[in-house]
């Protein structure tokens, strides 16, 4: 009665080695004058097994699937070509042509393995924005946002945060309301104060998101009003 075996990403099959990338499996395979028995006759199927398993997940974890000829794709999609078996990515900026094998395609796909700037494309990106605009502030006194700094990582804004000054006046209260370009899609998720050094004492600091893109900042300040670092991070 045949057992079933499900293949074991982390399992080692004497001879071969663990499933790695860069590494070749090893399948134990019978000669004429070897005795057959169960261990001999399982050894390389379930060497295959194994490897197949632990290439199968790895694929997932990068969003890897075959590629289909009656699909497109679009910027940052991944797919394996089954003429070549290699990977490929769909370029920034680029839709892939419908029925063209992404092996002869290299106008909106390229081969993806760790290349130089493979890697930079999925590091944080950061942009120093010097205006304020998108960024209103409201509370009754002077209201001034500095050092606007916003960092987004990949092609799209996986994530985005907000990072700047802004004057607190000695009301003790001031509205954050971002729009246009600082406006995040699914809303404010957390907010960070901290007193600039120097610059004035606050008791009671707190903030609040009252709306998606609506922060309320209050404490009570000293008769100058105070300056603080605001951080604000969405998704």
């Amino acid at each position: 009665m045949p057992s079933n075996y499900t293949g074991n990403p982390g399992d080692t099959q004497y001879p071969g080695p663990l499933p790695a990338l860069g590494a070749m499996p090893i399948g134990a395979l019978p000669i004429d004058t070897d005795v057959p028995n169960a261990s001999s006759v399982n050894q390389p199927f379930k060497e295959c097994l194994d490897w197949i398993g632990a290439l199968s997940q790895w694929m997932a974890s990068y969003g890897v699937t075959l590629w289909s000829s009656t699909a497109t794709y679009t910027a940052g999609q991944m797919v394996q070509s089954p003429s070549d078996g290699n990977t490929y990515r769909v370029r920034p900026g680029y839709t892939s042509t419908v029925g063209i094998d992404p092996a002869g395609d290299f106008t909106n796909w390229h081969l993806w393995g760790l290349t130089q700037e493979q890697v930079a494309e999925l590091l944080p990106v950061a942009n120093v924005i010097t205006t304020t605009t998108g960024i209103a502030i409201g509370g009754g006194g002077p209201a001034t946002v500095t050092n606007v700094v916003m960092t987004s990582v990949g092609f799209a804004y996986v994530s985005k945060t907000l990072v700047f000054a802004m004057f607190l006046p000695n009301t003790g209260s001031a509205t954050i309301t971002l729009s246009d370009d600082k406006y995040f899609a699914s809303g404010v998720k957390n907010v960070q104060l901290t007193l600039v050094s120097g610059t004035g004492t606050v008791t009671g600091l707190a903030a609040v998101v009252v709306s998606s893109n609506v922060v309320s900042v209050t404490g009570t300040t000293g008769m100058g009003g105070c300056d603080l670092y605001v951080t604000l991070t969405g998704q």
